[in-house]
């Protein structure tokens, strides 16, 4: 996961996407856009981050113009399948996201647990200042 999220050996198709920093309305419209797709709701997306934000205090790794989209949607898949016992398909989002097949986000989500110790539940305090930092 390492290797494929923070180097550059990504498919040459992702590098021209992704070499740009995002700017925030993008970020916006890819998370509206990811939160129609998949059903996902706000509380879900307050889980996501704050998933998100234990992986890269964990990590020590930074959100970069490589890696964000991907991060975002294995974080979200996993804080679905916390909150709701269910996930969107990787199908549904290799469509949202088609640089990486079914079987690669399968793949990038066993190794996000694995980097997480499989450690998923969020705990109150956590989901409460994740809350206060998207009221913002």
């Amino acid at each position: 996961l390492d290797r494929i999220l923070n180097d550059n050996e990504l498919p040459s198709k992702a590098k021209a996407q992704l070499l740009s920093i995002p700017e925030m309305a993008m970020i916006a419209k890819f998370v509206k856009a990811f939160s129609d797709h998949t059903g996902c709701d706000d509380s879900t997306m307050i889980y996501a981050y704050a998933l998100l934000d234990r992986l890269l205090k964990k990590t020590r790794w930074e959100l970069r113009p490589v890696n964000w989209k991907i991060l975002l949607i294995l974080s979200v898949k996993i804080a679905q399948k916390e909150v709701h016992s269910t996930s969107a398909s990787c199908k549904k989002l290799s469509e949202l996201y088609p640089l990486f097949s079914c079987q690669e986000i399968r793949t990038l989500e066993q190794q996000y647990l694995k980097l997480l110790d499989y450690e998923t539940t969020v705990l109150k305090h956590e989901h409460s200042a994740c809350e206060k930092f998207f009221s913002l």
